[in-house]
């Protein structure tokens, strides 16, 4: 099916069409005649799923039926990773963008696509026995094979190379496992790399690994801060807010070098640190107790910190992302979220209807040549 879609004036499609149980129930799209161009970016609200088509500004959305929940774009950019609950019954797997057709994925946890993208792996973790159970199928999910079972949870995987998976331990430990010969072994000794004068500081993270494996942003972190309050409420936040981080702003931590890189972001907490896929700049959102409560990016090819404007206030916990070229950024403001181009600086509003704590781009950043099949 080609990506090339037509819309002939203003259009509302009713669809009542079975997925696996489940019911499409509205797509609404109100768009002159035209195609998409890209990037997409996604987020979900309620149990409707909105996307936005940068290049052109079209928006269209589907409304699913029970409890769902939006994982991710799957790599080839033409589907969107979905969980789904329907009278009981849990199915995840991937939904068309174009027409929402359902494939369903083995119900073992969020899909992993290798480089390759010719199989995916499977994490599933196991509360009662406390352990993960590892499988690999092909990029279809079919042809199911478990691996590897590992006594604990297997956090923030990432790809290391094709065969090659890094994850964080629940001791905090980072570790790498092979693919074709189940070794486990270390990835990097965190005490060589990150003095104990950071490392053991409450609330000070570390989760932050660069795309490019070579950096490590720690920061006194908000979140856990939160957290770890016996009074989570707006009130008790405020009152704890005194205790401010001892070391404003954040690290960056040099792997090979063994040195260190310290950014300053005035005398408060940092709520989220995401990393462009690139490792060449970080979207920082500030605490919203704190005295600059703002939406900032950290070039590190310029050592620049630029500041983007001011983060959306309701005591809840917003996350920017990037597109995959790194040359966009979409994060929440006062007044919705927008969509910002670093490079000119260009500025998109995007559907007042997102209200998500995360919005998703698609990895494909042109659509005018893409072809998905159903």
């Amino acid at each position: 099916m080609s990506s090339l879609i037509n819309v002939f004036g203003i259009l509302m499609l009713i669809m009542l069409m079975p997925i696996q149980g489940q019911v499409v129930k509205m797509v609404m799209v109100e768009e002159e005649s035209q195609v998409l161009k890209g990037p997409i970016v996604s987020g979900q609200v309620n149990n409707q799923i909105i996307f936005q088509d940068i290049g052109t500004g079209k928006v269209w959305d589907v409304e699913l039926t029970d409890v769902s929940r939006l994982f991710q774009f799957s790599p080839n950019g033409c589907d969107v990773v979905v969980l789904q609950s329907f009278e009981g019954d849990t199915k995840i797997g991937t939904l068309s963008i174009f027409d929402f057709s359902f494939k369903e994925l083995p119900p073992l946890g969020t899909p992993i696509w290798t480089l390759d993208n010719e199989n995916i792996i499977f994490l599933s973790y196991n509360g009662t026995t406390q352990s993960t159970k590892i499988y690999i199928s092909n990029n279809k999910g079919e042809g199911l094979v478990l691996l590897n079972t590992i006594n604990e949870a297997m956090l923030f995987p990432q790809w290391l190379s094709n065969d090659e998976l890094i994850y964080q331990s629940d001791g905090y430990e980072w570790l790498v496992w092979n693919i074709k010969t189940n070794n486990i072994s270390n990835f990097y000794n965190e005490s060589e790399i990150i003095p104990n004068e950071f490392s053991q500081q409450p609330f000070y993270n570390t989760s932050n690994i660069s795309p490019d494996h070579k950096m490590i942003a720690g920061f006194f972190d908000f979140t856990s801060f939160r957290g770890a309050t016996s009074d989570n409420t707006s009130e008790g936040i405020t009152e704890l807010m005194p205790l401010k981080p001892q070391i404003p702003g954040f690290d960056i931590f040099f792997m090979k070098e063994n040195t260190r890189l310290h950014v300053d972001i005035s005398e408060q907490f940092i709520q989220s640190l995401v990393w462009a896929s690139t490792s060449s700049k970080i979207a920082i959102t500030t605490d919203y107790d704190g005295p600059d409560y703002g939406v900032f990016v950290y070039d590190l090819k310029k050592n620049r910190l630029q500041r983007l404007g001011d983060a959306y206030n309701d005591y809840q916990f917003y996350i920017p992302s990037w597109s995959s070229n790194d040359e966009w950024l979409a994060f929440r403001t006062p007044n919705g979220y927008i969509a910002q181009h670093l490079l000119d600086g260009n500025t998109i509003s995007l559907d007042k209807r997102l209200t998500a704590h995360q919005l998703f781009w698609s990895p494909i950043m042109d659509y005018s040549n893409t072809i998905c099949s159903p």
